[in-house]
């Protein structure tokens, strides 16, 4: 079955004065897939985000929600997305609950919706506090809330993982993962935090200076060099020079499956180094130290 596009942007463009802030972007996310956007301070990315959900108007280009023109067919565009982009946008004087129950009631949901957003939160009794009294963690928790209410299919998040403690952080990307795999969900999602990006994202899109540096499908490949005793005449192992060899696998668990056969056959293993590409490494690539 063929995945349709859930975002479509083609050449878009944004200026502050005579500041390019994003330079012809265009790319697109499927259904069912989290996209990883991924680039330093200044790069663009809180602005692109905003012209994706109508905060601020591009200079040129299209963008498309669920086939509907972001310009033209705006209101039915923005029915189908939800954002959290920032700070958490809350009524601090209010409690957590009356935050949801306005907001409920701007989007039209039932009762039965606003209790399964109210437990999703996992603040407790913190709904019947104000919101002035909430961690960064709390705030976070109540804000993905809110922004769900409407069930979107097209959801972006700006740095989602702040202020959530270890365990928050493991919680939430098990449940963005659901969300998305379960409920047909799109996931655009920008962070700092390079190893969470690298853990929930099907594919990461690098942003530097308003253009586009690169687009990397997120692989589940392990690639191995060792430093052997003796020629190793096995196929899966790819011959780099004398003694040095290179191979992949795709779950760790296989890793002992092949030193065990190398052990077999009389082959003593000198050295090992895990030479995978991980999202550290690739950024420093990108853009330097």
């Amino acid at each position: 079955m063929i995945k349709q596009n859930v975002l479509d942007v083609l050449n878009l463009c944004k200026s502050y004065g005579n500041h390019l802030v994003l330079d012809d972007i265009s790319f697109s996310i499927r259904e069912n897939e989290i996209v990883g956007f991924i680039g330093p301070n200044g790069a663009g990315k809180s602005t692109l985000m905003k012209c994706l959900c109508g905060l601020i108007h591009m200079d040129s280009g299209n963008v498309t929600i669920c086939g509907h023109d972001i310009q033209s067919q705006r209101e039915k565009a923005l029915s189908h997305q939800a954002s959290l982009i920032e700070s958490p946008g809350l009524f601090f004087n209010m409690t957590g609950y009356e935050n949801l129950e306005i907001f409920a009631s701007l989007k039209n949901v039932s009762k039965d919706k606003l209790q399964q957003m109210s437990d999703y939160t996992r603040i407790g009794d913190y709904l019947k506090k104000p919101v002035s009294s909430y961690s960064l963690g709390m705030k976070q928790r109540l804000a993905l809330s809110i922004a769900l209410l409407s069930s979107p299919q097209f959801l972006m998040l700006d740095e989602p993982m702040n202020g959530l403690d270890p365990s928050g952080v493991f919680e939430l990307r098990k449940e963005l993962r659901k969300m998305v795999d379960e409920q047909g969900m799109s996931l655009l999602i920008s962070s700092h935090q390079l190893n969470e990006i690298e853990k929930i994202a099907d594919r990461i899109i690098y942003i530097e200076n308003g253009k586009i540096k690169e687009v990397q499908k997120q692989e589940q490949t392990i690639t191995y060099q060792i430093r052997v005793n003796k020629i190793i005449t096995d196929h899966r192992f790819r011959k780099l020079s004398d003694f040095l060899y290179k191979f992949s696998i795709q779950n760790p668990n296989e890793l002992s499956v092949y030193l065990r056969k190398l052990e077999r056959e009389g082959v003593q293993l000198l050295d090992i180094t895990n030479t995978s590409d991980d999202l550290e490494n690739m950024y420093t690539r990108i853009y330097g130290e």
